[in-house]
């Protein structure tokens, strides 16, 4: 039950009502009748372990891509540099290249 109710409070839909209902000028704040207001599904114990269990799995598998990107990322800025740094050094042609740009 804990992973499942901290991964519906932090849900998209239930942070868009905590900021809908924030009261104040200089401190924002959410009332305790706001909290009590507050729909909360409480699925069965199993439900809950399941959707637990396949959040957890698309949230590692995101994680993994955000990693496989960064260094993709990483790579194609290295290979930009290196291929900025032949043309500044004459090592490889790129007027060839212009030129069938313009054509």
């Amino acid at each position: 039950m804990p992973t499942y109710l901290v991964t519906y409070l932090r849900s998209n839909p239930t942070t868009t009502y905590w900021r809908l209902s924030m009261q104040g000028s200089t401190f924002s704040e959410v009332s305790i009748d706001t909290v009590k207001q507050l729909p909360v599904l409480v699925p069965t114990p199993e439900e809950q372990e399941n959707i637990s269990s396949h959040l957890s799995r698309a949230i590692q598998s995101l994680h993994k891509l955000l990693i496989e990107a960064k260094l993709a990322i990483d790579l194609l800025n290295e290979r930009r540099s290196a291929l900025i740094s032949a043309a500044v050094t004459g090592k490889i042609e790129v007027r060839a290249f212009a030129k069938a740009d313009a054509a």
